[in-house]
């Protein structure tokens, strides 16, 4: 049985509820991460792909 609970947590970013399963806790826990997350699995996505979307500068190739 695990140690973890599915928790309902609020997104920073769109305001919506959203599960953080056992699974992702231990996930989490595994990785050393200390704190849950802030967002939603939709807004999180949105933040990478935003990230890492446009083209680096500099450097001549």
């Amino acid at each position: 049985m695990s140690e973890y609970n599915d928790q309902q947590l609020t997104c920073a970013d769109c305001n919506r509820d959203f599960t953080w399963t056992a699974g992702e806790q231990e996930f989490f826990h595994e990785k050393g991460f200390t704190n849950p997350p802030k967002r939603c699995k939709e807004c999180r996505q949105a933040k990478k792909e935003q990230r890492g979307g446009g083209e680096r500068k500099g450097g001549n190739y």
